[in-house]
């Protein structure tokens, strides 16, 4: 019982410790943002709105991406204050072939670019970036390839014109 435990316990570990190219975020419920954070997004809210993208679970629906710990202090594009990431529909497809837009906010201008810079050589890579005003960073992440769900990439076409026509936006990539 105790060498099974201890398997387990190992098994857990070593899962833990593969996390990927993604930040580490608490499991613990975030914060509430702030008002400058969600003024920071209005824009970005207002247009998946008229857009009417679906996102899920519904309308409005984003999760707060926290700034990450010192472990990933070298990795520009983690350097970020806050994020949201919104989960784009349609909500039938399964939560793990759903794309994704990631909003991220900088410090300035100078981080937001060394993010961007540092987001083309990594992989995986989004299907998409573009920089927003002085300091956000969006993504465009496809999971699901556009020829196995036409809904899908229709909406994914929505969302990327609708992020391509918000004020101040530039495409990176």
């Amino acid at each position: 019982m105790r060498i099974m435990a201890a398997a387990l316990m190992g098994s857990a570990l070593v899962l833990a410790a593969c996390g990927g190219d993604e930040p580490s975020t608490s499991d613990a419920a975030p914060a509430a943002e702030g008002p400058e954070a969600a003024a920071a997004y209005q824009e970005v809210d207002e247009a998946l709105a008229e857009s009417e993208a679906p996102l899920c679970p519904g309308p409005g629906a984003f999760r707060p991406a926290p700034a990450t710990d010192g472990s990933n202090a070298g990795a520009p594009h983690f350097r970020y204050t806050d994020g949201r990431i919104y989960e784009l529909g349609p909500c039938e497809i399964p939560a793990e072939q759903r794309g994704e837009l990631r909003v991220y906010r900088y410090e300035d201008t100078a981080q937001r670019g060394q993010a961007a810079a540092s987001s083309l050589d990594r992989n995986p890579r989004p299907a998409f970036m573009w920089t927003s005003g002085d300091r956000l960073l969006v993504e465009e992440w496809v999971f699901t390839p556009a020829e196995t769900d036409p809904a899908f990439d229709e909406v994914v076409g929505t969302v990327h014109d609708a992020v391509s026509a918000l004020p101040e936006t530039e495409g990176v990539s």
